[in-house]
């Protein structure tokens, strides 16, 4: 099990006591940053909400939002990204989620729910150690 913050150590990456670490990750693409090469919507984000929200109103787009950050990435699908064996997940997001651009250097407590939740996921599972054997569990909130 990898052991402290990684390093770069020469060519190598490696945990707090030395011992190499090959990261074999996946990303959550699309859930956190809505990017629409990826999920094929014409806009960028602020763009597709302002439009659901014309839409749907007010109550409907924040259930539906709410509803797509919590369902787009569940235990199944992280016990799904262990069970291949990768000891590490990308989670791309956007800073609106966490700050509102009117209001510099305030913090939208909301927005940690789906991201707190997520790393709460992936840090309770058994993390499978690749072939070099270095790394069982990362990302753990100890």
């Amino acid at each position: 099990m990898a052991t402290g913050i990684l390093k770069v150590k020469g060519e190598q990456l490696v945990d707090g006591e030395g011992n190499v670490v090959i990261l074999r990750g996946a990303g959550i693409g699309g859930w956190m940053n809505m990017e629409n090469f990826i999920t094929g919507y014409p806009a960028h984000e602020h763009e597709h909400r302002a439009a659901m929200l014309k839409v749907l109103g007010k109550e409907s787009y924040e259930y539906f939002f709410d509803k797509w950050l919590e369902y787009y990435f569940t235990e199944k699908d992280a016990k799904f990204f262990a069970s291949l064996g990768l000891n590490c997940i990308r989670i791309p997001f956007n800073h609106r989620h966490f700050m509102d651009d009117m209001n510099p250097g305030v913090l939208k407590v909301e927005g940690f729910k789906h991201l707190d939740r997520v790393i709460k996921l992936v840090s309770l599972l058994e993390w499978k150690g690749n072939k070099a054997g270095t790394v069982e569990r990362v990302m753990a909130n100890d």
